[in-house]
């Protein structure tokens, strides 16, 4: 009987040998024949780098684990977190998240995250304790005994200018010497301070040098500006309105004039330092130094980084990433930079030093600052399998990424070993210029903003008294230090 049927059994098993050697023809790189996973990745980028993440840092690890891979461009990480609640409650396949650490608390005090180490083992934690920057690894640990999220790159603000623009300054701004002074005076009473002289160097930049240098751009033709440059026009920028790096800008102003991390936290207005950041920044607008968007507020980072490329500006902050735009990057397929990228050169931002003056110098005196930006990968809490989302993290952060990254987009690296070696790794000239100054900074003055400026809302109150004092009053409202105090006093008291 079994001889019988035989034959027909083998006629069958060959007719399904075949079907599965046409199916494996069809996909075959993928031989088992199971359904291909897709997971998807957020990153705050452009859209043409999320490209470039996804080409170069993701794709090699989803193909060699047989998934397919989406790296979404998102413009904020308040997009982000809405994205994550909404993930919370309707799971997209979203394994990785780009997180930076002050929402980051957010998303771990509401569930929308889980510890990036519940895909860890002991062994490999030990590894990222000895391989990643300590500042990184405490910020993403916030405080627990858990990594929560791996520290992925890292970003900070430095003064991006044209190097033609500060000598032309340099050359003539004496030429205008009793102008300015005579600005200055209607203002603090003195003028400049005793024996005043422009320093050539922007990295030697203090509150005056920016405000004599920036007068004299606002007040003449700019040569080293082409077209653009055929009338004076301000060619400053400082980022206003309701966007991040607007309320950067803003606290690292209050920061590099002396504010103290508990002042803020506490929301005073009345400060020192909020009253001669604010003071600046009110004869800056009237004295039409700096650019502002529609209705005289809002410049953004995009309407910073269009009137760079358009040679409008001679000073402005800027992060790597930012200055890695303008310059043109260094990736196949980055954007058009300037037309003359040699023009362009970083410094620390200036030291903040009061308009007052005691002894014909500034009453009071603060420091170089900008906040450090860290960024992470971070896992939404809907993922289940949490070891291959810590594996790709880990993938995307190892040396040789961590460096093509830095080098093609910009990031400051955040791993040990690269910040330790940015010298030699890193040779293109401009490139390390960038470097340099960022690192510099990061060694001069920086930090992190409390937690109590996003917990308790204090940016818009800080904004709201920005825009009272620097955008509200008509342009022949005294500036006097008396006055300025006098209106921070009555909004701190709620008057």
């Amino acid at each position: 009987m079994l001889l019988k049927f035989l034959p027909r059994l083998l006629l069958v098993l060959g007719i399904g040998a075949n079907i599965a050697l046409l199916l494996i023809n069809a996909a075959p790189q993928r031989p088992h024949l199971a359904k291909r996973r897709a997971y998807k990745v957020l990153v705050r980028m452009q859209p043409d780098e999320a490209a470039w993440v996804k080409d170069n840092e993701l794709a090699e690890f989803a193909a060699s684990h047989d998934f397919d891979i989406e790296v979404e461009a998102v413009p904020t990480y308040q997009a982000i977190l809405a994205r994550l609640a909404e993930e919370k409650a309707h799971p997209t396949n979203i394994l990785l998240v780009d997180m930076n650490d002050e929402l980051g608390d957010d998303a771990m005090r509401d569930g929308l995250i889980r510890p990036i180490s519940d895909g860890a083992t002991p062994e490999s934690l030990a590894k990222v304790k000895a391989e990643f920057l300590p500042e990184g690894l405490e910020r993403g640990s916030n405080g627990t005994k858990k990594l929560w999220m791996l520290p992925s790159r890292a970003a900070v603000d430095v003064a991006l200018y044209l190097k033609p623009a500060v000598e032309d300054a340099y050359l003539h701004w004496a030429d205008d010497r009793d102008k300015i002074d005579a600005a200055l005076k209607a203002v603090n009473g003195e003028g400049l301070p005793r024996g005043y002289s422009l320093e050539r160097s922007p990295d030697n930049w203090d509150s005056f040098d920016l405000f004599v240098a920036g007068w004299y751009w606002a007040h003449h033709p700019a040569p080293w500006a082409g077209e653009q440059g055929r009338a004076p026009a301000p060619r400053m920028a400082i980022r206003t309105g309701k966007s991040d790096d607007a309320v950067r800008d803003m606290l690292a102003l209050f920061y590099a004039q002396g504010a103290k991390d508990d002042d803020i936290a506490h929301g005073k207005l009345d400060d020192d330092a909020v009253v001669d950041a604010l003071q600046w920044q009110a004869l800056w607008k009237r004295e039409g130094l700096t650019v502002h968007g529609k209705k005289g507020v809002g410049v953004d980072n995009e309407e910073v980084e269009k009137l760079l490329l358009q040679n409008q500006l001679a000073w402005a902050p800027a992060s790597a990433t930012l200055s890695f735009r303008v310059h043109g990057g260094s990736r196949s397929g980055s954007p058009a930079g300037v037309d003359n990228p040699s023009q362009l050169a970083w410094a620390v931002l200036p030291r903040g030093v009061s308009m007052q003056l005691k002894d014909g110098k500034p009453a009071r005196r603060g420091r170089s600052f900008s906040f450090q930006e860290i960024a992470f990968w971070a896992v939404p809490s809907s993922v289940k399998d949490p070891e291959l989302a810590y594996k790709l993290a880990r993938f995307a952060t190892q040396t040789g990424l961590n460096q093509r990254e830095a080098e093609a987009l910009g990031s400051l690296p955040v791993r040990v070993d690269l910040r330790k070696n940015y010298p030699i790794l890193f040779r293109l000239a401009w490139m390390q210029n960038i470097f340099d100054a960022s690192f510099v900074q990061i060694e001069t003055g920086s930090g992190d903003i409390p937690d109590e400026v996003s917990d308790q809302h204090l940016d818009d109150r800080y904004r709201e008294f920005r825009k009272q004092v620097v955008f509200s009053r008509g342009p022949t409202a005294a500036l006097d230090l008396p006055t300025i105090q006098k209106l921070a006093q009555e909004a701190q008291h709620g008057h």
